[in-house]
């Protein structure tokens, strides 16, 4: 039985007899995927079409795509922003699956990366009845070689203690020359209203990408069934 795998498109063993239920590299990149916390909604790629005021923001997000090992190794830091919906929490994605993709073969089920959405982080951290989860949870934000901390600013104030959850993660890993990729819909001229000098001087300490085109989200107003592979 072939596999239908999110691989397919770039694994050498697609749509031929190696490529069944016992496949290693099957096994190990939804492993991968499942250790990262990445969202089911984001597993499937989707194709993000830029405006042409977005070109040269998605062309650079691209070529970090492409040289995502190097990226990582030299524990690098990118700061997106923009609008809702513009793509910016799918592009950093792919870019993890990119990373992911590279590491998995003979990677030995070990934990890479880490996706978080911030406001649910916070809501994690004070879970105080399961302090071993929550100190696993910490630990796996401020050790994983790749990490994406999605939303860190949104319109309203943040409050001390999203000040400190933010700072502990990011110093630890700015410290460590560990590669972070942090989405925000604010400008980075307007973290300092959100956050402490410091730690936006790091934030902001090497690749600012800004996609400026509205919400890429499509939507339809006639229900339609799909099919859904068992």
């Amino acid at each position: 039985m072939r596999l239908d795998c999110l691989l397919k498109n770039a694994c050498k063993y697609a749509d031929t007899e190696e490529c069944n239920p016992n496949c290693i590299i099957h096994k190990e990149f939804y492993y991968l995927l499942e250790s990262s916390n990445v969202p089911k909604n984001y597993w499937e790629n989707k194709q993000l079409y830029p405006t042409e005021q977005d070109l040269k923001a998605f062309e650079t997000l691209s070529a970090i795509k492409n040289d995502i090992q190097e990226f990582v190794k030299s524990g690098r830091f990118l700061y997106i922003y923009g609008g809702c919906g513009c793509g910016k929490t799918e592009f950093s994605i792919k870019i993890l699956k990119s990373f992911l993709a590279q590491k998995c073969v003979g990677n030995r089920f070990e934990d890479l990366a880490m996706f978080s959405y911030f406001p649910n982080l916070v809501i994690q951290s004070k879970n105080f009845d399961n302090k071993e989860e929550v100190n696993n949870i910490m630990e796996a934000t401020m050790t994983r070689e790749l990490l994406i901390l999605d939303d860190i600013a949104i319109t309203t104030k943040v409050s001390e203690y999203d000040m400190f959850v933010l700072n502990t993660i990011i110093d630890a890993r700015y410290s460590n020359k560990l590669s972070t990729i942090l989405t925000s819909n604010i400008p980075p001229e307007h973290l300092p209203r959100y956050y402490d000098a410091r730690i936006v001087d790091r934030i902001l300490s090497d690749i600012v990408i800004h996609i400026s085109g509205g919400s890429r989200r499509n939507y339809v107003s006639e229900y339609k069934r799909k099919e859904v592979n068992k």
